[in-house]
């Protein structure tokens, strides 16, 4: 991986503003869900591998955005934390791999950034948070419709 990737922790209670797409077990607080294909504006602050990310909005992917998810996946592991580092690292491993066969170039290939959100300590210790959820597009917010199989 030759281009920096943004990156940003996942708070475990957000909300997830205009849908109902959201999980909620007894006594635990909301975790957002956002659908591989949906689009956001969220904001990824640059080189804060530890930012909290506290909203996500849904935005209509025919409009400008910033962001598609391209990707996600719930961990197996149980016990501890695997650290900030380890949790971006594991990320990073599942989100390039993934990268290719949405989009149809690598991406090392590939004029788009990546980007990923993954879970806070607190969420996993808490809320048994286990998801890392893959980011494809531009912090411009000059994309317009899918990114899949947009081989860019």
């Amino acid at each position: 991986m030759n281009r920096p990737l943004l990156t940003a922790a996942l708070v475990a209670a957000v909300t997830l503003s205009g849908c109902s797409a959201m999980q909620e077990e007894a006594g635990k607080a909301l975790l957002p869900q956002i659908a591989i294909g949906e689009c956001t504006n969220l904001e990824f602050p640059e080189q804060d591998a530890t930012a909290e990310v506290a909203d996500i909005t849904k935005v209509d992917c025919g409009e400008a955005h910033k962001w598609e998810t391209f990707a996600d996946k719930r961990l197996d592991l149980d016990g501890e934390y695997p650290g900030d580092e380890g949790m971006a690292a594991i990320a990073e491993e599942f989100c390039y791999a993934e990268f290719e066969p949405f989009v149809g170039v690598s991406y090392d290939d590939s004029v788009l950034d990546m980007t990923y959100l993954t879970p806070t300590p607190d969420g996993w210790a808490q809320l048994r948070d286990r998801t890392i959820t893959c980011f494809v597009g531009s912090e411009a917010g000059d994309i317009t419709g899918t990114l899949k199989g947009s081989n860019r």
